[in-house]
């Protein structure tokens, strides 16, 4: 999806948002004007609109706390989870140094 847009608008719209579709990178090309089109600049995606990097951030930051989160969850359930080891509240203080 291409959109055409003020220059100004075009170089703030390509420093704070990727690609909906791949997150990818966007490209803005200046045409007339002090007009430009703005596309994602991964060949062969359809690109179906624009999200902003702050969204993706929090997106990558909830999936990482959710994935360690059902990693603690299943630990010992799934058989290609490693169970983790228990330790004791002293052997921790003796690593530790105390």
């Amino acid at each position: 999806m291409a959109v055409k847009m003020s220059s100004h608008k075009a170089v703030r719209t390509v420093a704070a948002y990727v690609c909906a579709n791949c997150w990818g990178k966007l490209k803005y090309e200046p045409i007339e004007d002090w007009k430009a089109i703005v596309s994602c600049e991964t060949e062969g995606c359809p690109c179906k609109g624009f999200v902003s990097k702050y969204h993706i951030d929090h997106a990558e930051r909830q999936g990482k706390h959710e994935k360690l989160k059902a990693e603690r969850d299943l630990r010992g359930r799934v058989p290609w989870l490693p169970a983790g080891e228990k330790k004791t509240a002293d052997e921790i203080i003796k690593e530790l140094g105390f």
